[in-house]
């Protein structure tokens, strides 16, 4: 059965952390941007990202909850920091939170793969995507540097192998 794609899955990709970080969150989002609506990721700017992810961001909250979301951000917390960063990246980070913390069975359509040709990818084997469920997955770096997303079954595997530090990640809750 071939299920649709949800047209949003690249975004969800990133923010479950299939795709490796360059630093810069908003120049990431561009090229994910560029390549859901076909523009050169230069012409996008923070906000047309950001008013594309607040209707998939919407359909996992209620107005309130939204509300609450948006009087979250002011750079002045209650405790006296201040956040000086710019309010997009601010809304962004909490739209990516929002989208991790999403459980793969709530989001309409498949998330697929990540695709290497829109950013970096987090490598895993094709066994390990076969399994892709709500289930916890190790990440693994090898000595190279090159770190994996495993299913429990290759995590055996490939640490016998060679083993350079582990730690448990829910990358899909």
């Amino acid at each position: 059965m071939d299920e649709k794609m949800n047209s949003y899955r690249h975004y969800y990709l990133y923010a479950k952390h299939h795709y490796r970080r360059s630093g810069d969150i908003i120049a990431d989002l561009k090229r994910i941007h560029s390549e859901w609506c076909g523009l050169k990721a230069e012409d996008i700017d923070e906000w047309d990202i950001i008013n594309v992810m607040t209707t998939e961001i919407y359909k996992h909250m209620n107005e309130y909850q939204f509300g609450k979301l948006i009087s979250g951000l002011e750079p002045l917390h209650w405790d006296g920091r201040r956040d000086d960063r710019p309010f997009a990246l601010r809304l962004l980070e909490k739209y990516l939170t929002i989208l991790a913390l999403t459980e793969v069975k709530k989001i309409e359509g498949a998330l697929g793969k990540p695709d290497p040709s829109i950013l970096p990818t987090v490598t895993q084997c094709d066994h390990c995507w076969d399994v892709i469920d709500d289930k916890k997955k190790m990440i693994y770096v090898d000595s190279s540097g090159k770190e994996a997303v495993l299913c429990p079954d290759c995590w055996v595997k490939e640490t016998n192998k060679v083993q350079v530090y582990q730690r448990e990640a829910e990358l899909f809750p």
